[in-house]
């Protein structure tokens, strides 16, 4: 998952805490952080290796419709500035028909 996470110094230092995902099926949930506007949420397909940048308002992503296979999720929390908080630990989800 190498180039996926910024490093420290380039979340522009805002106190958001990282969001908490976890899977439901073929979604990812996280709980609302405190002076978050949206989220940014990373997802890495394993077999390409392709990365998206989903960037939302919701406190989940929905796979329906996304390709069979694993993936790597991450998400961070961002101010109404765009700022962004700390990357969320890196989760897996099998997405199946």
């Amino acid at each position: 998952m190498d180039g996926v996470r910024l490093p420290a110094d380039e979340t522009n230092n805002i106190p958001l805490p990282a969001p908490v995902p976890a899977s439901d099926k073929n979604n990812i949930r996280w709980e609302p952080v405190d002076g978050a506007a949206g989220y940014s949420v990373s997802v890495t397909r394993i077999r390409t290796k392709v990365t998206d940048i989903i960037e939302t308002e919701e406190c989940f992503f929905d796979f329906n419709g996304r390709e069979t296979g694993s993936y790597q999720i991450s998400v961070r929390a961002a101010d109404a500035d765009g700022n962004t908080g700390a990357l969320s630990d890196i989760i897996g989800l099998m997405v199946l028909d």
